[in-house]
């Protein structure tokens, strides 16, 4: 019972972090990149940089397919979002933040947590 509980902790801080970036998004701070990314339906893309090496977060199966635990929650966060358009860059871990420093990517996801 005590792991069913942090896992729905950790599942609730996940979405809590990629509405919290979402939300940034839509501020009038966007970048010329994020605002040319509405389509003419006025669904935004958001670019999502994701890794492919750390089994079972992220990583590829045996069709080459991305798969894990992030791209799970992800894509359920993806279908409760209908203006918003989850596109996927797998990635080496150490290009994530400098991608989202960058502006190349809107959001990095890669078993990131909190630490003391």
């Amino acid at each position: 019972m005590k792991k069913i509980s942090k896992m729905s902790a950790f599942a609730l801080t996940g979405i809590l972090a990629v509405s919290t970036a979402l939300t940034g998004c839509g501020s009038t701070g966007e970048t010329a990149k994020a605002a040319s990314d509405k389509s003419s339906d006025g669904v935004k893309k958001v670019v999502i940089g994701s890794g492919v090496n750390y089994n079972p977060y992220c990583y590829l199966d045996e069709n080459g397919k991305a798969v894990g635990y992030e791209y799970d929650v992800l894509n359920a966060i993806d279908e409760l979002l209908p203006e918003y358009e989850f596109e996927y860059q797998s990635m080496a871990f150490d290009q994530l933040v400098l991608s989202l420093e960058a502006g190349k990517i809107d959001l990095a996801a890669h078993q990131y947590e909190y630490t003391k």
